[in-house]
């Protein structure tokens, strides 16, 4: 499988400034590729609404599924995103260390339909 790099960071802030930018996710600020701008909650929650009270790591529950989700907008066409991103959830978010930053390079594969979506699973889990 052919795969490509992203780096992931997530930075611990006070609930003032999250609340400014309005991300509000448990005092976490995420950025994807080195971005100055964070992940944005509100983007993902008009695809689907997991999550309003924010995004979250370390741990296969409804914040990592909106922070998966953001991810993959920010990756792949809105489609594709829909269809991958809670297999990306269990393989990336959920295993992030819990309560706190981090700093990771991910490899991600180039081609998530055919990596993650299968004939026996299809689109059913999303």
């Amino acid at each position: 499988m052919k795969t490509n790099s992203i780096r992931l960071q997530c930075f611990i802030r006070s609930r003032e400034v999250i609340e400014m930018l309005e991300n509000y996710d448990s005092d976490c600020l995420y950025y994807l590729n080195n971005d100055d701008t964070p992940l944005s909650l509100k983007e993902s929650l008009k695809i689907r609404n997991h999550s309003p009270s924010g995004f979250g790591h370390g741990y296969g529950g409804s914040g990592p599924a909106q922070l998966a989700l953001a991810i993959c907008l920010k990756l792949y066409p809105i489609e594709v995103a829909k269809a991958v991103y809670q297999q990306f959830k269990w393989e990336y978010i959920a295993t992030l260390p819990s309560h706190q930053e981090f700093n990771v390079l991910l490899k991600i594969p180039i081609n998530p339909i055919a990596a993650w979506v299968t004939p026996n699973r299809g689109t059913d889990y999303i």
